[in-house]
């Protein structure tokens, strides 16, 4: 097959089954835009359970650090290096009766890395863009989470933090656990980086992914359907030689038709069709002139014979065929038709031509 042939049909492929594509494409949109959502809210825990139900709701509170100069203060490593300490750990444990150490320790033999916006079970974040800086614990249940928190703001508070000595501290959210942060409206929300719950970033993430699988699903859907349709509907459902003519012809051009049929001179041709009545190679051809599956009898055009049979095994064996033409209509032809027709092909050694109508 040409290139120029896949193109066109290819082309044609997708104006007929772009309703397929697009209903597929959207409802695969809508499939992991709706599980991206429902994820990212099994994720977290729903307000009023019970306390055994709330391991895992993080606990945190924000500052903001500026310098003698008036500068933001952005090392946020530093401070929860601080935290982090051996002697400041025992202090907050003793102070809260929270186990910290083993959750460190366990967290250390994971190999976890932190990141920007994920400091582990206990450490400091700094926002990019507001150099906030939000500490957070998730070591136990949210009750242990938040003592541990009010533990740490209390050592802000205390002054004693020697990295802050010099600097103005001011506190913009006290002790509290996320969830109740994130359903207070009244003076802050988690920006879309810290913010666990689904947001803008997530839902088009989702539609971009969806996209592009609800595509390709609906384009291998469609596929899948012609492969197992019973007659051909486009060039590459089909196959045939190397060495055979293939043109891709409207059947409403009668004259392209007459051309393709006529030329080049051969002095007995067959036209195989699974429609016979339906062939007609003039405006003045008559049904009776053509269809020569019940008449036997050849069109005969100057010294070129024509011969319209529905199945090569029609022919007389000791009949000449210089050249055999098989129709192919598009959504018609069958292909076991054209598969048993391409196997009496080879008792012929004749030029063979194939012409599709699209």
């Amino acid at each position: 097959m040409d290139s120029l042939t896949l193109a066109n049909e290819l082309k044609r492929f997708f104006k007929e089954n772009r309703l397929i594509i697009a209903l597929t494409t959207l409802l695969t949109i809508a499939a992991v835009v709706g599980l991206a959502f429902f994820a990212s809210r099994s994720s977290i825990p729903e307000p009023g359970k019970d306390d055994d139900e709330q391991v895992g709701v993080p606990a945190i509170f924000q500052f903001y650090v500026q310098t003698e100069d008036g500068n933001s203060f952005g090392n946020s490593a530093v401070v929860e290096e601080f935290f982090l300490q051996s002697e400041v750990v025992a202090e907050i444990e003793a102070k809260t009766g929270v186990s910290i150490t083993p959750a460190l320790e366990e967290q250390r033999l994971e190999g976890f890395v932190k990141t920007q916006t994920d400091r582990g079970v206990l450490g400091v974040m700094r926002d990019g863009s507001s150099h906030v800086f939000t500490a957070n614990a998730t070591l136990g249940t949210k009750e242990e989470n938040l003592a541990v928190m009010e533990a740490y703001f209390d050592y802000l508070n205390s002054g004693e933090i020697p990295v802050l000595t010099d600097k103005d501290v001011y506190i913009l959210k006290e002790p509290t656990n996320m969830q109740f942060l994130m359903n207070d409206n009244e003076e802050f929300e988690l920006s879309e980086e810290t913010n666990p719950t689904f947001n803008a970033k997530r839902a088009i993430l989702a539609g971009v992914v969806g996209l592009f699988g609800g595509v390709i699903a609906g384009i291998l859907l469609a596929l899948i359907y012609q492969l197992f349709r019973k007659v051909i509907t486009y060039a590459f459902s089909f196959g045939w030689d190397e060495t055979d003519i293939y043109q891709r012809l409207s059947k409403d051009d009668t004259r392209a038709v007459q051309q393709t049929v006529l030329h080049p001179f051969a002095e007995t041709k067959v036209i195989v069709t699974q429609f016979p009545e339906a062939v007609k190679l003039s405006e003045t051809d008559t049904h009776e002139k053509v269809n020569l599956v019940s008449e036997k009898q050849p069109l005969q055009l100057g010294a070129m014979n024509i011969l319209t049979v529905s199945d090569l095994a029609e022919l007389d064996p000791l009949l000449p065929v210089d050249e055999c033409i098989i129709y192919v209509e598009s959504g018609k032809t069958e292909k076991r038709w054209y598969e048993k027709q391409r196997m009496q092909l080879k008792n012929y050694d004749a030029r063979v031509k194939v012409i599709q109508f699209v």
